[in-house]
Formats: structure tokens, C-alpha cells, sequence
């Protein structure tokens, strides 16, 4: 939820800013009618779909990066969370509690462009249900990590769902710091409230971290590794998306025609 000097409130942003900053975008305006974002089907993945197809341009001014320099550490309510200094945008999480939808309870993933549209944008929320979750909301009862809004009966897209949303949502709290973090995030039963502290924790000690422009980063470390995928026209995209939204998803079919659009798209 985030609100301003004026009592204005919005939320939940963290799907889209999820979105925005797992592609790479790091300016937009977002106009809403009202105080809450719709859940749409409770991943990025709608959000993502509309921004690629949409374009994306290159603004003629050097884009920030934040850098780790020292490990800062935080604990709260028996989870921890940590952030290390690395060459990449690193996310390690770890669940040791059961969930319905998906047996997974690990994952360890470099942060692109290309594992943020197959591995994490189409991972949906799920729990209570969204009617109950937004009950809920309105009474100020539900808790961020425990009762999740989302699901579609259809069944789950990834057999550990839930961790990868858990790093969908974190991508977008991160978001927040307003610059691509570079660093490694290991963190146990991660809740939002606990992410949070952890950025407050690496803000507050200002030898733990250092903006640099993205060329002095990418001229020390090079650039992303290039997917290398075979390419096809903008019409032929096109057509392959109004085919997978008729017929469900499809997590390879989805990467390859994002990623060509996206390339397309922020030339």
C-alpha cells in the first residue's frame, strides 16, 4: 500500500511494479480510477503482455543502478532475510511450510528480462479465494503472506507456484528503492513486512550500498547474456498471442514471443 502527504492511498502496487521493473522500466505513468490496481489473475503476467506489446522506449538520460557493498541482515517473527553484494540481480528463497498449490519450497534464480517472463511473471497469488481476501481487506484483517488473493480453478501453472509468486512480489517491494538492485537476496519464510526492513536496514547504513550509472556498471561487468532466439515478424507475435490466450498458458511458447517483442520493442 502506498499513500502520500494528502491521505491519498493506493494499492496492491507490488504486481505492477513487479512488472515494470522485471522488464527493465524504470519510468511510467500509471493512471487509476480508484484506490486499488485490479488482481487481473493474480500474476504480472497480463501487466507484462500489455507493456511488451505496448513498446517501450530509451529516454536520452543515464538510468541508476544500486549496488550492495557490505551484507545487511534483518529477523523478524522467526523468518530472516539478506542482502550480499553480487555482479547480478540475485534472488535465493526459502518456504518450510506446505502449501497446496505447488510442493516446492526453494528457489535460486539470476534476475533478467528472460527468467522474469518464464520463471516469475505468470506465477499467480493463491489462498482464501479473491472475494473473501477483498472482505478481508476492507475490514483491514488480511495479513500480506497469509491470505493471498488469486486462483483460477484451472489448476496450477508451476508445481512450486507459490515460491515463485513470493519472488514476484518481492521484485516488486524492491521496486520501490527506484533503481535495479544489484546484489544477491537470500531470505527464509520472506513476508512483505519483512522485505521491507530489510530495504529500510540497507538505507539506513549508507556504507552498505552505492548508486552508479548503469554504462560505468555494464563496462566492469558486460552485459546480459543475449537469449539468442530466432526471430519472426511483429504480426506473426502477434497472432501467437491471440492463439495462447484462447488456448491457456504456455510458459515456453509465452518466453519466446515476449522476449522477440521486447527486444523489438525497446529498440
Amino acid at each position: 500500500m502506498l499513500h502520500n502527504a494528502n491521505g491519498h492511498t493506493v494499492g496492491p502496487v507490488e504486481h505492477a511494479l513487479s512488472a515494470l521493473s522485471g522488464i527493465g522500466v524504470d519510468n511510467a505513468e500509471i493512471v487509476l480510477d480508484g484506490p486499488e490496481l485490479p488482481l487481473l489473475d493474480g500474476s504480472a503476467l497480463p501487466i507484462v503482455s500489455k507493456l511488451i506489446r505496448h513498446g517501450i522506449r530509451f529516454l536520452p538520460m543515464p538510468r541508476d543502478m544500486l549496488i550492495v557493498r557490505r551484507p545487511v541482515q534483518v529477523h523478524l517473527d522467526g523468518a530472516w532475510a539478506a542482502l550480499h553484494p553480487d555482479t547480478r540481480q540475485r534472488l535465493s528463497l526459502n518456504m518450510d511450510r506446505s502449501r497446496s498449490a505447488g510442493s516446492g519450497d526453494a528457489l535460486s534464480l539470476v534476475l533478467t528480462p528472460a527468467d522474469y517472463v518464464r520463471d516469475i511473471a505468470p506465477a499467480r497469488a493463491y489462498g482464501i479465494g479473491e472475494s473473501e481476501w477483498r472482505r478481508q481487506r476492507m475490514q483491514d484483517v488480511a495479513e500480506d503472506d497469509h491470505t493471498e488473493a488469486c486462483i483460477d480453478d484451472a489448476g496450477v501453472r508451476f508445481t512450486d507456484e507459490f515460491i515463485r509468486h513470493k519472488a514476484l512480489d518481492i521484485v516488486g517491494i524492491l521496486a520501490l528503492l527506484g533503481a535495479p538492485v544489484i546484489g544477491h537476496l537470500h531470505a527464509a519464510r520472506p513476508s512483505h513486512r519483512l522485505i521491507v526492513e530489510l530495504i529500510r536496514t540497507l538505507m539506513n547504513d549508507r556504507t552498505a550500498w552505492e548508486h552508479v550509472t548503469a554504462m560505468s556498471y555494464l563496462d566492469r561487468h558486460g552485459p546480459p547474456v543475449d537469449p539468442g532466439l530466432h526471430r519472426t515478424s511483429e504480426a506473426e507475435d502477434e497472432k501467437a498471442i491471440d492463439g495462447m490466450q484462447g488456448s491457456g498458458y504456455d510458459g515456453t511458447a509465452w518466453l519466446n514471443v515476449m522476449l522477440r517483442m521486447l527486444s523489438r520493442a525497446r529498440r
